[in-house]
């Protein structure tokens, strides 16, 4: 019952957020798709704090050392994909992220 659930308001949620977003930014402004969120938070806010109980862990510490490798790992992903410098103009080429898609990409041999 839980995941026809899920399932139902996902569906609901993928079906009415391109409508709600489109109408927003055709009828209103491409800023008001940010503002959407505040009210619609700040309303369901009491309902949470109602109906939700407090959950407690199991005292478990936190793996620093994960925590960095991880944060480290998508730091690098991130900025590897995130543009360099352009370089379009000076060499025609397009501009491209700090990763080349593959080895000849950027004239390697």
């Amino acid at each position: 019952m839980v995941y026809g659930i899920w399932g139902a308001v996902n569906g609901l949620a993928v079906a009415s957020g391109p409508l709600i977003g489109g109408s927003l930014t055709e009828h209103v402004s491409w800023q008001w798709i940010f503002w959407l969120n505040v009210p619609l938070g700040l309303a369901l806010l009491p309902l949470a704090r109602l109906r939700l109980a407090e959950s407690y862990g199991t005292g478990a510490r936190l793996d620093l050392a994960g925590t960095l490798l991880a944060s480290g790992g998508l730091f690098g992903i991130v900025y590897g994909l995130i543009p360099g410098p352009s370089t379009a103009g000076r060499d025609g080429g397009p501009r491209s992220g700090r990763l080349p898609a593959h080895p000849g990409a950027r004239g390697a041999p």
